[in-house]
């Protein structure tokens, strides 16, 4: 995820990324590693990644839903009951978050849901 998060355009020309002195600096990590993995695949955008399916009213982590995203990570949200939706506002796109009428459909076997984001 530091990845992710410290990410800059345009730092990939011999400069060292901001998440590698993160790395480096801040939590003292081996050298070595973090050139493994500046050059390996995990660092390279475009690559298709692995998904994740996030429980809203259980995740603490639901502010690094945009830097996955970003990353290029699939992400299914799991929203389960209703005051789970609050929760996320401020971390999704608001389309993704299912309408009263998707939630009631969503238990209705009989009814179809249509609305995706």
């Amino acid at each position: 995820m530091a990845i992710s998060i410290f990410e800059e355009p345009n730092t990939h020309h011999g400069l060292v990324p901001r998440w590698a002195n993160v790395l480096l600096k801040k939590y003292k990590v081996n050298e070595g590693w973090v050139q493994d993995l500046r050059f390996s695949v995990i660092a390279r955008p475009g690559i298709p990644r692995a998904g994740v399916i996030i429980d809203v009213s259980t995740c603490q982590y639901l502010n690094m839903v945009h830097a996955m995203v970003y990353r290029d990570v699939p992400v299914w949200l799991f929203w389960g009951k209703r005051h789970a939706l609050h929760k996320a506002q401020s971390y999704v796109d608001p389309g993704c978050i299912p309408t009263e009428q998707d939630i009631a459909a969503s238990q209705d076997p009989f009814q179809r849901v249509t609305s995706t984001c």
